[in-house]
């Protein structure tokens, strides 16, 4: 609790949204801890920003760019604005789901964005981005780093 309360700034009361001044912390910090004694727990939730980067350093034309924005070609055709990202837990339950962002770059270097929300609970998430692959991270991975994701030579 203590985690997700020092990135809060406001709090929504019955009479609507206040700023999170001293005393509401620590009333919600004692909320907090009534709860965990009875077996429950606060889940922290973020929005997890990622990039996929495809590269094609050899000129081989694997990427197709014009006007700074760019996508996947030839062999890497997949690769584009509407490939999907899904994130799942371990057992293969699909948690979320979003596409890459317009891709940006050259022929050499083109780089896509994406975000997801996610809830930590999970002991793993994976991520896959269309059929190139899965990753695995923990929620403090995410957290701490977003997902970054390379492909290409």
């Amino acid at each position: 609790p203590e985690a997700v309360l020092a990135r809060c700034a406001r709090v929504v009361t019955d009479n609507g949204e206040a700023p999170l001044d001293p005393p509401r912390r620590t009333a919600l910090l004692g909320l907090a801890d009534r709860l965990a004694a009875e077996g429950f727990r606060i889940l922290d939730t973020a929005t997890i920003a990622g990039a996929f980067v495809l590269t094609d350093s050899i000129g081989l034309g694997a990427i197709a760019a014009g006007g700074g924005s760019c996508g996947g070609a030839g062999g890497y055709s997949d690769i584009g604005p509407s490939t999907p990202v899904t994130v799942a837990n371990d057992r293969g339950e699909v948690l979320t789901t979003t596409s890459l962002g317009q891709g940006k770059g050259d022929a050499a270097q083109c780089m896509f964005s994406f975000s997801f929300p996610v809830t930590e609970g999970q002991d793993r998430y994976v991520v896959s981005v269309g059929s190139r692959g899965q990753f695995t991270y923990t929620f403090g991975q995410l957290i701490a780093h977003g997902v970054q994701i390379r492909l290409g030579h």
